[in-house]
C-alpha cells in the first residue's frame, strides 16, 4: 500500500502544479500523429498472501507479463490510452501451488514529466518520462494443482504505472515501464481459506519493455 500511494503522490502532485500552466500549453501538438500503439513484454511479482523475503519484494517467482496499448496524445503533456495484459503469477505457500492466469484491461491517464518540467524543449527531446494512473477490470483463473472451490474470479484494478520512452524516429520509439497493479480482492491465490488471512488486497509489480509505434 505505501508503494501505491508514492506513485499516487508524485502523479496528483505533478498535476497540481502544472494546473496554472495547461493552459499555456495547450496550443502545442505533436508533430505526427496523436495516436500510437504499444507492443509490451517482460515480467511479473505476485504480492499476496505468501511469504515475503523482505519488507519489500514477495517471495514469488518472477513470471510472464504481456499487454498492448493504445495511446491518443491530447497535447505533449497530457495523454490517455487503454490497455489490455495478461499476467501469469507463480507462488507458493503453506504447500500450495499457486498458478494464476490474469486477462486485465484498463483505461489509463498519462503525464508526460518531460513536457511538463521543459515545455520549450519537448519537440527537440528524444527521451520522455511518463506517470499514469487508471481502472479496470480483470478476469483471473485459478491452477492450484487441487480441486478447489474456486477455479475464477474477477476484480476490479487500480493501475499505476512510470515509464520512459526513447524516440528512436518520427514513429518508432523504445521504452522501459514499472507498474504497481492492486485489486479490490484479496484472492488471486485460489486457495479459499488464504482470503480471510492477509492484511491487504492482492497486488502485482511489473518491469516491461516496450516498443512503440507512433502512426
Amino acid at each position: 500500500m505505501r508503494k501505491l500511494l508514492f506513485f499516487l503522490v508524485i502523479l496528483l502532485s505533478s498535476v497540481a502544479t502544472s494546473a496554472n500552466k495547461l493552459s499555456s500549453y495547450s496550443g502545442l501538438y505533436l508533430p505526427v500523429s496523436h495516436w500510437s500503439v504499444d507492443v509490451i513484454g517482460g515480467v511479473n511479482l505476485f504480492d499476496g498472501d505468501i511469504p515475503q523475503n523482505n519488507s519489500i519484494l514477495p517471495s514469488s517467482s518472477l513470471s510472464t507479463a504481456l499487454g498492448v496499448n493504445v495511446n491518443y496524445q491530447f497535447t505533449p503533456t497530457y495523454s490517455l490510452f487503454v490497455d489490455y495484459n495478461y499476467y501469469s503469477i507463480k507462488a507458493q505457500t503453506k504447500g500450495w501451488d499457486i498458478r494464476t492466469k490474469i486477462h486485465m484491461a484498463a483505461i489509463n491517464t498519462s503525464v508526460n514529466f518531460g513536457s511538463l518540467l521543459f515545455p520549450s524543449d519537448y519537440f527537440s527531446s528524444r527521451f520522455n518520462v511518463y506517470g499514469s494512473i487508471g481502472v479496470g477490470l480483470a478476469k483471473y483463473f485459478y491452477n492450484t494443482g487441487y480441486t478447489t472451490p474456486l477455479d475464477h474470479g474477477t476484480a476490479v484494478t487500480l493501475p499505476v504505472s512510470l515509464y520512459c520512452i526513447y524516440n528512436v524516429s518520427e514513429h518508432i520509439g523504445v521504452g522501459l515501464k514499472f507498474s504497481y497493479v492492486s485489486f479490490n480482492t484479496d484472492n488471486l491465490e485460489g486457495i479459499t481459506y488464504l482470503n480471510y488471512k492477509g492484511v491487504s488486497n492482492d497486488c502485482i509489480e511489473s518491469g516491461t519493455f516496450f516498443l512503440r509505434y507512433n502512426l
